[in-house]
């Protein structure tokens, strides 16, 4: 491992941490880039970044191991026990629990235990008995049901409260901000292995295609960079935009929120979420229902008149109302969307036609243009709603209340794939859903977990952003697979080893200032 100066046409230095390796098949060895520190003329910061290239160069280095730390094993039957642990999760995300919630205490709970639970969580998202039996693969021992169950069981709201509570101040902490300027909003359906109803679970409309199941809704909402804010959970029959405004109040209740602007999609968009959105003193994004409007701002959005062109290559205007403007939007790139969405639909309803309504016509295919023959239930394209609806190909539109320009207004409502980018890891990564527990206050510790999971995940991922490692949770998760710690006993002397680790894995450890286990270590 070397550091290397490069000099730049332009005049510049780049600085580089270089390792050579040797790649197979291959005669000579070549250069594989550790680190690119930076370029630039200016002497100091070349000076700067040779030094931070040496300490990480040093961070690297082989650790040596005196002849008086080596056991040595003369046969075979000397070895009396050999364990193999994975090291690698545990190591990194329980130094990240210190930084993000190390000071957070909870009445009646094992903070220990909560971040074991935590920590398999992200390891192995499995049932909870599965769970206890899995944990000392991962270093976690004395992990038993009745502990983890006991804890649920502990998690009541008032510790459920609190832990939002801190989750709140870690996000704070981390943008470096006491005030929140944005937040995105939405709701998911999470459902159960079971169809037994309580207060909380009950059958509705589900959003996983899982509506023979009881289930329950699930409000989330977080900062720009999908920083978690704040969660809430209704009821499964919960009517999605019914949602919006007692979380928000709540929110603006216990942490004193004020000029903040929200953003949501048009399920949350309804008369009554607008006026009490207004009351409330929040500014909004909405996304419109341009197919939903009365006549005249449809023949608005569709006049040519007054659309300009933005530099991302889509047209808008803006239209004026009493306490709020809408934009709307044309663009080609969603014009082919539209089309092919349409014609993708249309395959499958023709398949249909002539065939009673039984046949299949169901969810996504229920369309505006299909109508059902009363006379005979059989299905037919109603060919002038159809051409009516093509009219609208390429044209969407929001709703707001704020002072942005309106390309700002479109640039904020796109940061809302931050939440469901957050629903997603909490659905597929942490294994959220479906839930198999019973009883209301399990769920909702089952809930809070999760959310606390989710909001050491998101820290993981922004100190890793600061330290200009971008690093897709799962790639991480994968590195940290390959981390393993050999425990061996020979004779009556244990000792420890390490196993070869990936270089990229010393570069994200550098990067959050994690020191790296010993290579070798007797245990007396």
């Amino acid at each position: 491992m070397y550091i290397r100066l490069r000099k730049n046409k332009t005049g510049t230095t780049t600085v580089y941490l270089l390792e050579s390796v040797r790649l197979k098949g291959k005669l000579h060895s070549t250069s594989k880039v550790i680190k690119c520190f930076g370029s630039s003329s200016d002497d100091a910061f070349i000076e700067q970044w040779k030094k931070d290239a040496q300490n990480l160069k040093l961070s690297f280095g082989e650790q040596k191991i005196s002849s008086r730390d080596i056991v040595k094993i003369q046969k075979s039957e000397d070895i009396k026990s050999c364990l193999v642990k994975d090291i690698g999760i545990k190591l990194l995300y329980q130094h990240l629990w210190g930084y993000a919630f190390g000071g957070m205490k909870l009445k009646n709970i094992d903070m220990q235990c909560l971040l074991d639970l935590v920590i398999m969580r992200i390891a192995q998202p499995v049932s909870k008995l599965r769970t206890s039996y899995l944990s000392s693969k991962y270093g976690i021992d004395d992990m038993t049901p009745n502990k983890i169950y006991r804890l649920m069981d502990n998690l009541d709201d008032v510790a459920i409260e609190s832990i939002k509570k801190h989750i709140w101040h870690n996000t704070k902490k981390l943008l470096g901000t006491e005030k929140i300027k944005i937040m995105f909003y939405d709701l998911t359906t999470i459902y159960f292995e079971a169809n037994s109803k309580s207060d909380l679970k009950e059958f509705g409309y589900s959003k996983d295609g899982k509506s023979q199941h009881v289930q329950i809704s699930l409000a989330l909402i977080v900062s720009e960079h999908g920083m978690p804010i704040g969660y809430e959970v209704f009821k499964g029959n919960s009517f999605e935009g019914a949602t919006l405004i007692p979380t928000l109040n709540k929110l603006k209740a216990q942490y004193k929120i004020e000029d903040v602007t929200i953003v949501a999609d048009s399920a949350m968009l309804s008369d009554a979420n607008i006026k009490a959105l207004i009351a409330g003193g929040f500014k909004f994004i909405v996304s419109a229902r341009v197919k939903n409007m009365d006549t005249k701002l449809t023949n608005q959005m569709l006049s040519e008149d007054d659309y300009i062109t933005s530099s991302d290559d889509f047209k808008y205007k803006n239209i004026k109302l009493e306490n709020r403007n809408i934009v709307f939007c044309r663009s080609e790139d969603r014009k082919r969307k539209d089309e092919y969405e349409r014609c993708k639909s249309l395959d499958k309803i023709l398949k249909l036609v002539g065939k009673t309504a039984k046949s299949g016509l169901r969810g996504s295919l229920k369309k505006s243009f299909v109508t059902i023959n009363k006379q005979d239930s059989v299905i037919e394209i109603d060919e002038a709603k159809l051409e009516a609806q093509k009219k609208f190909d390429g044209y969407f539109g929001f709703i707001s209340n704020t002072e942005l320009d309106p390309t700002e207004i479109i640039s904020q409502y796109r940061g809302l794939w931050q939440v469901e980018q957050s629903f997603r890891i909490t659905k597929h990564n942490l294994k959220i859903r479906p839930v198999y527990h019973y009883v209301d206050r399990r769920i909702k510790a089952h809930f809070a977990i999760c959310y606390l999971t989710l909001a050491l995940i998101r820290t993981v991922e922004y100190k890793l952003k600061i330290a200009n490692l971008y690093i897709p949770i799962e790639q991480l998760n994968t590195m940290l697979d390959q981390m393993k710690k050999v425990e061996m006993t020979i004779g009556d002397q244990k000792c420890e080893i390490l196993t070869e680790i990936p270089t990229e894995l010393k570069l994200i450890f550098y990067g959050l200032n994690i020191t790296i286990p010993k290579k070798y270590k007797v245990i007396l």
